[in-house]
This record gives C-alpha cells, structure tokens and sequence, in this order.
C-alpha cells in the first residue's frame, strides 16, 4: 500500500498543531541565524509543502518510468517531470530564505511559478498537449546546438553536429508546422496563446505583478541597480532584504500548493483505479491546503513581531 513517510506527517501534525521544540528541530534542522527567527516558522512550512510535492512524485514514480507512461500517459509522464524540477527548485529557495537571500529566493520563485503555471495548463488539456510539450525539448535543443556554435570559436571548442540538428527542426516542423518552432510553440493549439502571459490567464492565475518584480531580479535592470545606490546604507540593506520575505513565502507556498493540486489530478486521471493513490491524494490534498494557511498565519505572526531583527541592518552580513 502507498503511504507518506511517517517522518513527514509526523512533522506536518506538529505544524499543524501548533507545538514548539521538537517542531523546530524536525522542521528545520539546518536553520541558520541570518534569517530572524521569528521565519522559521513560516519556511518550516514551506519546507513541508515541498516535501509533501516530493512524497506524490515518489509514490507514483517508484512504479513507472516517466518514460515508458507511451501516449496515454503522456500528461502524467510530463507533470512527474515538472514536479520533479518543482522539488528541486523548492529546495533551493527554502535554502535562500534560511540564509537570508530573500532577493535569491524570489528570483528562484519565477521559475517556480512557470512550472506551477505550465503543469495547471496540462492538467485541464489533454495528452497531445503533453506530447508537444515534450517534443518542444527537441527543438529547444536544436536552438542550444545553433547557440553553441555560434559561440564555440572564441573558447576554442569543437562544433557540435549541425546535420542532426537541422533534421529534427525539419521533422518537427514536418509534423506540427512552422508555428512550433515559435516561442511557446508548444502551446500554439490553444486559442490565443503567443506567451506565458497568455498561458497564466489560462489558468486565472493572480501572481503576474509578483512575477514581474521577480523579473527585475533576474534580469538586471537599472533600477535594481541604482535605487539602493540612491537610499541610505541601511534603507538599501532593507531593499535587498527582508522587505518582500512575507510576499515570498507566501508566493512560494501557493506554487507548491498549485503544483501539488495540478498533479495529484494528473496522477488519479492517470491512475484513478488505485484506491491508495486516492486516499494518499485527499491526504495530500488537505494537508497541503492546511500547510499553505499555516503559513499565511506564521507570517501574518512574524511580521508582528515586537522583537524582529534584521540581520542586514544589524551588519551581521554586510562583508
């Protein structure tokens, strides 16, 4: 039968419960001090969303290989994938966040948010979409050859094959049209659809102004470059710190929560015969839900907190 790891619901109950001390040590064992701990709470939380996302993509992929799911399988095949990525991106910002790089972590949430946008559009179409999606990686692929090459004389670096390339954008086109190997070409069948934009209001997805603030921190802009040079040394500390930790974790906990929804649809569409999938799915699924109202609440609690301390503004991580 498939069951979650005691280890996690164990610590999810604690969460949930509300207990302290042994809650602390399970949920965030490697916590570090640059981050005030009045967040520990709040990432503790994020940590197990991640894990719960983590458990699901163990569950049903300890069964099958994502690539032998063939045709019928092909949203499951791809949304195991995603959540896979989604996993390991979670990771990397409750990484950030415990030491501090809330900046880092927002960055690394834009990248979340795709994933969680792309696997919702999957999970209300059908498998061709799917199947598109994966062959998409194909034509990316011939873009990083053509990229390469362009490139590799300045490194002294050999060419990469050309002819291969050119026949898989030659079959590609052959079977889909020209449209594909557009940006989002994938996606082209679906009506209006030219670019993420189009694919977050698909899914009535409200995080477009948060994604374009994590957009200046990914892509440099001048603003993210002067402002903090025009504030006061410890107002551009503030800038590059704690000011956007509750919009992160917050945008960070929906993501994980949305990746975890879209996927346990996928899987139980997939594989709606199995009665363990189903009940460890509605576990999933209300415990998620819980987990991502915990950590509304421990930020609400920690951004009220009368003894809050910026390490920036203390100088503990100024070099």
């Amino acid at each position: 039968m498939n069951t979650f790891s005691p280890v996690v619901i164990s610590a999810a109950q604690r969460v949930l419960e509300g207990s302290e001390g042994e809650t602390r040590a399970s949920i965030s064992a490697s916590f570090y001090s640059k981050t005030p701990r009045q967040w520990e709470r709040a990432i503790g939380c994020v940590e197990l969303l991640r894990g719960f996302l983590g458990e699901l993509g163990a569950m049903v992929a300890a069964e099958t290989d994502p690539f032998d799911f063939g045709i019928e399988g092909a949203k499951a095949s791809v949304a195991l994938l995603l959540q896979k990525q989604a996993e390991v991106v979670g990771r990397e910002i409750v990484i950030l966040l415990e030491l501090g790089f809330v900046d880092g972590a927002f960055a690394r949430w834009r990248t979340l948010h795709e994933i969680a946008v792309i696997m919702a559009v999957l999970d209300v179409n059908n498998n061709e979409l799917a199947v598109r999606f994966w062959n998409y990686s194909r034509w990316q692929a011939v873009l990083d050859v053509k990229a390469f090459n362009t490139a590799r004389a300045k490194y002294g670096l050999p060419e990469l094959l050309t002819e291969e390339a050119e026949e898989v954008k030659s079959a590609l086109r052959e079977q889909y049209g020209p449209e594909f190997c557009t940006p989002y070409g994938w996606a082209k069948t679906l009506k209006g659809v030219s670019n993420f934009r189009d694919l977050e209001q698909l899914v009535d997805d409200s995080s477009r102004v948060f994604y374009q603030t994590a957009s200046n921190l990914v892509h440099l802009s001048s603003r993210t470059v002067i402002d903090p040079i025009l504030l006061s040394r410890q107002e551009a500390a503030r800038s590059r710190s704690f000011e956007w930790m509750p919009v992160v974790v917050q945008c960070v906990a929906r993501s994980l929560r949305k990746c975890c929804e879209s996927f346990s649809r996928i899987v139980l569409e997939f594989k709606g015969s199995d009665p363990d999938v189903n009940i460890a799915i509605g576990l999933l699924a209300t415990l998620t839900t819980e987990l991502e109202n915990a950590c509304i609440t421990a930020v609400n609690i920690a951004e009220m907190d009368p003894t809050a301390s910026d390490p920036w503004l203390d100088g503990e991580l100024w070099v």
